[in-house]
């Protein structure tokens, strides 16, 4: 507080002026009020840092961050059309059918095979 009694808030941009309020205040043998001035107005500015840090780092990540597209309707109708049209199997690529003959019937390990059926009684 000044000799009138007004607690002093300086800018802190203002360092000269901040300065010489902290050695008058040192002349005037009030070092603890000028270290609580200063350290009050670290504090501040730490606080005010740490705010500004969490909001650029918001910013950045919707910024650059991860994010999905979104797709009008037509976009999507246009999608499924060209991959429809491109991914379509032809006749060619279509897998052959099995052949019956394919699977061995006298195979014990294969399901309906000879092990399947219980022997006659």
């Amino acid at each position: 507080m000044n000799p009138s009694g007004v607690q002093v808030r300086p800018d802190a941009s203002d360092l000269k002026a901040l300065r010489a309020l902290c050695v008058s205040m040192i002349r005037d043998e009030r070092m603890d009020d000028a270290l609580d001035l200063v350290i009050g107005l670290l504090g501040e500015l730490r606080n005010q840092n740490d705010t500004l840090q969490v909001r650029l780092k918001s910013a950045l990540r919707r910024l650059y961050g991860r994010r999905s597209e979104k797709l009008s309707a037509e976009q999507l109708e246009l999608f499924e059309r060209v991959l429809g049209e491109s991914l379509a199997p032809t006749a060619t690529e279509t897998p052959a059918a099995t052949d019956a003959s394919d699977t061995p019937a006298d195979d014990p390990t294969t399901p309906g095979g000879p092990a399947a059926t219980p022997p006659p009684v």
